[in-house]
């Protein structure tokens, strides 16, 4: 186990290689989509990728996941297989969003390989 500074400096590696790996905004910034968040997830059992829709009218929020939810074969066909569609999924929080994600196991921080 770490400590919380050596838990602290791995995870800052972590996305400092990624960053250097992949350089470009990865930022839903100054795209005029309101209540989108795209993030990632990444801990020492998994990595995940995440597009939340988080609009406060269940009915905008449906109608935006649905819009998304119509390009999935294109998105498995193009781009990932291995995509989740969540049209309610609740967060700890007991807010209900939709999700977009896919998840990676058996990768982590602690792993350089990964």
């Amino acid at each position: 186990m770490y400590s919380r500074e050596e838990s602290q400096r791995i995870k800052r590696e972590f996305w400092v290689a990624f960053a250097e790996k992949y350089p470009r905004k990865w930022v839903l910034y100054d795209t005029k989509i309101k209540d989108f968040s795209f993030k990632f997830y990444v801990d020492n059992k998994k990595a995940q990728v995440l597009i939340d829709i988080e609009h406060r009218s269940d009915e905008k929020r449906n109608a935006y996941f649905e819009k998304i939810e119509a390009l999935k074969n294109i998105l498995e066909e193009e781009f990932i297989k291995d995509l989740v569609f969540e049209k309610n999924y609740t967060l700890e929080s007991g807010k209900t969003i939709s999700r977009i994600w896919v998840e990676k196991p058996g990768v982590g921080f602690s792993n350089r390989n990964n």
